[in-house]
C-alpha cells in the first residue's frame, strides 16, 4: 500500500472509530493510554496474554482509570482493520495513536526463545516516537512488576516533560541564601560602624539612644539572616532529593 493511500485510511480509520464518552475525556485529560493486545513468538497465547495482564496491572497502578479496557481497544482495533497492523516508522505510530485517541500506545510481544521468556515492549506517545524496552519474565513476579513500574515511570515523566517543581524549590532556597548573605553582610557594617565610633556621627543630642537603636538594628538584621540562611537549607534540601528523583 502507498503511504498517500495508507494515509488516507488512516484518517478514514480516524473518522469512524468510535468516540470516547465525555466522562472518560474529562477524567484522563493528560492522557489516555491505549494496550494493544499482545503477540507471541516462540511462545503459546496463553503467555502473551499473562505478560498483557502484568503490564497492565503495572499500568493501572500508574494511570489507574486512564487505561482504556482491552474490550474497547479491542473494539477499534476492528474498526482500524489490518491496515495499521504493522507500524514502522513515526508517522503510522503517531496516525495510529490517533485513531485509537489515545495520548499513549502500548504494544507487545511474548518471546520464548533464548535465554528465557521475555516481553518486547513498544511504547509511543502522539509524536510516534517509540520506546522499546525487553523485560525477562523469567524472575519473580516482583521484580517483573518492578521493572514494568520502572519503566512506566520513567515515561510517564518523559512524556509530561521537565518538572519546573524542583527547581522552583531551589530557586527559592538559593534566593533565600542571596538575602540572608544580603543581610548579613549589613549586620557586619552596623557592628564596624559602632565599633568605629562612626555610627552617630552627627548626633550631639542623645548619642546613647542612637548607639542603642543602632545596636537593636544589628540584632534584627542578624536574626533576619539566621532565619533566611535556615529557610534556605530547609528548602535546598528536599528540592535537591525532588530533583534527583525526577533524574532518576
Amino acid at each position: 500500500m502507498s503511504r498517500r493511500a495508507r494515509s488516507f485510511v488512516l484518517l478514514a480509520a480516524l473518522w469512524a472509530a468510535p468516540p470516547l464518552s465525555p466522562g472518560a475525556r474529562a477524567e484522563c485529560a493528560s492522557g489516555r493510554m491505549a494496550i494493544v493486545p499482545f503477540e507471541y513468538l516462540a511462545a503459546e497465547a496463553r503467555a502473551a496474554r499473562d505478560a498483557e495482564q502484568r503490564v497492565r496491572d503495572a499500568a493501572q497502578r500508574r494511570l489507574g482509570g486512564c487505561v482504556e479496557a482491552r474490550g474497547a481497544t479491542v473494539r477499534r482495533l476492528e474498526r482500524l482493520g489490518p491496515s495499521l497492523a504493522a507500524c514502522q516508522d513515526d508517522a503510522c505510530r503517531a496516525a495510529r495513536a490517533s485513531a485509537l485517541e489515545a495520548q499513549s500506545v502500548l504494544e507487545g510481544i511474548a518471546l520464548g526463545m533464548g535465554g528465557g521468556p521475555a516481553l518486547a515492549l513498544s511504547l509511543w506517545g502522539r509524536d510516534g516516537k517509540a520506546t522499546r524496552q525487553l523485560v525477562p519474565l523469567d524472575g519473580s513476579p516482583q521484580r517483573v512488576g518492578r521493572e514494568l513500574d520502572d519503566l512506566l515511570g520513567r515515561w510517564l515523566r518523559n512524556a509530561r516533560g521537565p518538572n519546573l517543581g524542583p527547581y522552583l524549590v531551589l530557586g527559592a532556597a538559593a534566593s533565600a541564601l542571596v538575602a540572608g548573605a544580603v543581610f548579613g553582610a549589613l549586620m557586619q557594617q552596623t557592628q564596624q560602624a559602632i565599633a568605629g565610633g562612626t555610627a552617630c556621627g552627627g548626633v550631639s543630642d542623645d548619642l546613647a539612644a542612637c548607639l542603642e537603636r543602632r545596636m537593636a538594628l544589628g540584632r534584627q538584621q542578624a536574626i533576619t539572616a539566621n532565619v533566611l540562611f535556615g529557610a534556605g537549607a530547609a528548602l535546598a534540601v528536599p528540592g535537591t532529593i525532588w530533583l534527583v528523583w525526577e533524574w532518576q
